[in-house]
């Protein structure tokens, strides 16, 4: 499993393009197939596996009309604006081959821009769904693969509109861990005052020879978030939690730990958040 839910897929992506390749030696595994098999492991599962094969034209377009049919593959011809480079990188079945990662991500773009594959992202003043999806993928993208902007842009021509790329990529972030922490610097993105900047990633040294990395960071004012993922639930951690924000501001950061619950609640998050940009300006 490659890490989402296939829904009525059943199965995950990586599973599903194998067993289309079997039947299908000639194809190439093509968008949100070829990105998993390049290591993303979010939204790609609930999308349908679409084969590159010449002068071939059927199935669905979108992937949640194409899981009706969850045995069909979809099959589209080379678009003459593409490479005919690919890649073998699936060691289990090493004749299988893909499109490579940057064109596998624009790929996936353009079916986000089109509204052919979705998932559930909040509404976030000033973007629109789409637009907040296209990040989130490029911020994953980027955190899976060696991948560039520059790469995707690229190869993107043809496939999306110029226009729609440059209302975005000042947005994407290479540090982004999850697409979670993605949503949370789209929605502060412009809480800080002018001048200052947020900051992905950032590492603070602690006492006793320690150290944290900040998820988003203004080190100039020493405001920081912090987001609480699954992975913070068990008490050893989140011990460690406790005492690195207690060090933190000791040493006079301001620290928010924002979880889903805070997350959901939006004007108590950006309450906290003024608050403390607030103090740490003061």
């Amino acid at each position: 499993m490659t890490g989402d839910r296939p829904g009525l897929f059943l199965v995950d992506i990586i599973t599903r393009a194998r067993a289309h390749w079997m039947r299908h030696r000639d194809a190439v595994i093509s968008g949100w197939g070829a990105a998993a098999f390049h290591g993303l492991i979010h939204w790609a599962d609930s999308a349908q596996v679409v084969l590159l094969v010449e002068g071939r034209r059927t199935g669905r377009g979108r992937s949640s009309t194409a899981a009706e049919k969850r045995l069909v593959p979809t099959f589209r011809t080379w678009p003459a604006c593409l490479t005919r480079e690919t890649v073998a990188p699936d060691p289990r079945c090493p004749e299988l081959r893909c499109v490579t990662a940057p064109v596998a991500a624009a790929q996936c773009l353009k079916t986000i821009f089109k509204k052919t594959h979705s998932w559930s992202s909040p509404e976030i003043p000033g973007l629109l769904n789409v637009q907040v999806r296209a990040i989130q993928f490029i911020d994953a993208y980027l955190q899976c693969t060696t991948v560039t902007v520059e790469e995707i842009v690229q190869a993107c021509r043809g496939l999306v509109a110029k226009a729609k790329l440059d209302g975005i990529l000042h947005l994407v972030d290479y540090g982004a861990q999850s697409p979670r922490e993605s949503l949370l610097r789209l929605v502060v993105r412009d809480q800080l005052p002018e001048g200052f900047h947020w900051s992905s990633q950032v590492r603070v040294d602690l006492p006793a020879s320690t150290w944290t990395v900040l998820d988003l960071a203004c080190p100039q004012l020493k405001v920081a978030l912090y987001y609480d993922g699954s992975g913070h639930g068990n008490v050893a951690r989140t011990k460690r939690d406790i005492d690195q924000i207690q060090e933190l501001k000791d040493l006079g950061w301001e620290v928010i730990r924002v979880d889903a619950e805070l997350f959901a609640n939006r004007a108590k998050l950006l309450r906290l958040l003024g608050n403390a940009v607030n103090r740490a300006a003061a």
